[in-house]
């Protein structure tokens, strides 16, 4: 796909309606993925933009993915964890009203949460979200190694907040650090890291536990 096709395609769906709006937001969503591998940022930020006015304009579900892809370039791109946190804040408010992510994407929007606000040293609330985030991971191998990924950002608000447990988590630091210090250091783990990113959570367990 090229950037003429996303630009045909779109033009065909260029006289909104309800009932094309939602694939407007796609093609604009696309679009952007298309420019962040172009290293086109500037770019990618006006698709995402274009698509968050239409979806507010038609107030179309689509909204949470429109956000989240908002979020993630704020803080990744931009490197700016408050503008992040206020498309974070808008979805999650807005996922309380609809209902309508599925558990693996509530378990993204709030680990994205968590990681925003850990950028931003508010560590109390991160941790909450870091939690909740888990309910999201999947029962296979790849949701066990987000669930050590997370774990390890819970343990890193733990050593920063100098707690030893946290309400409404069944771990304490100390059972953390049994558990985290051979999962870290499993071959197994290195390559999951290669594949799926979290290294930084990682990494900053490893240096801060000593």
């Amino acid at each position: 796909t090229t950037l003429d096709e996303f630009a045909e395609a779109f033009e065909v769906f260029r006289k909104l309606s309800k009932n094309t709006s939602g694939i407007a937001i796609t093609l604009l969503l696309r679009k952007a993925m298309y420019l962040s591998r172009l290293k086109e940022h500037d770019r990618q930020l006006e698709a995402l933009n274009q698509a968050l006015e239409i979806a507010k304009d038609y107030e179309d579900p689509s909204i949470l993915d429109v956000l989240m892809d908002l979020s993630r370039h704020s803080r990744i791109r931009l490197n700016d964890s408050n503008e992040a946190l206020r498309y974070l804040l808008e979805a999650n408010e807005m996922q309380k009203n609809s209902k309508r992510l599925t558990k693996k994407q509530l378990g993204l929007l709030q680990f994205q949460t968590a990681q925003a606000l850990y950028d931003l040293e508010q560590y109390d609330e991160a941790i909450n979200y870091y939690i909740s985030a888990q309910w999201g991971w999947s029962n296979n191998s790849v949701g066990a190694y987000r669930k050590l990924v997370t774990d390890c950002r819970i343990c890193t608000c733990m050593i920063r907040l100098k707690i030893e447990s946290v309400l409404g988590y069944s771990k304490t630091k100390s059972e953390l650090y049994q558990e985290l210090d051979v999962q870290v250091s499993l071959s197994t783990t290195q390559e999951l890291t290669t594949k799926f990113g979290g290294a930084a959570a990682i990494n900053e367990y490893k240096e801060l536990r000593g």
